[in-house]
């Protein structure tokens, strides 16, 4: 079952969008109380108590907040990327 964005309004990996777009990745609340507040704060929902559940998709952060692919330098100095199994946030 697809984890539901918990932001108002976004209706990403409900049922009834699912027919129309693919699923959204998405990422579990930060454990650090300054950056879960930050978060709430972004999604305005400051008052929101936050589960192991809540999650927020990927269409509320830049793309260049998100690492899609790992990248390996081989033993002869030539990179090689590979896409990651679950995208992660930077950091």
């Amino acid at each position: 079952m697809p984890r539901l964005c918990c932001v108002p309004g976004c209706k990403s990996n409900y049922k009834s969008t699912l027919k129309m777009e693919a699923l959204q990745t998405t990422f579990s609340f930060p454990k650090e109380a300054n950056l879960r507040m930050r978060w709430l704060k972004a999604i305005h929902r400051d008052n929101y108590t936050v589960t192991k559940n809540s999650v927020v998709c990927c269409k509320h952060f830049d793309e260049d907040e998100i690492t899609r692919h790992e990248v390996f330098k081989d033993k002869d100095g030539t990179s090689q990327e590979y896409p990651l199994a679950r995208p992660k946030l930077k950091e």
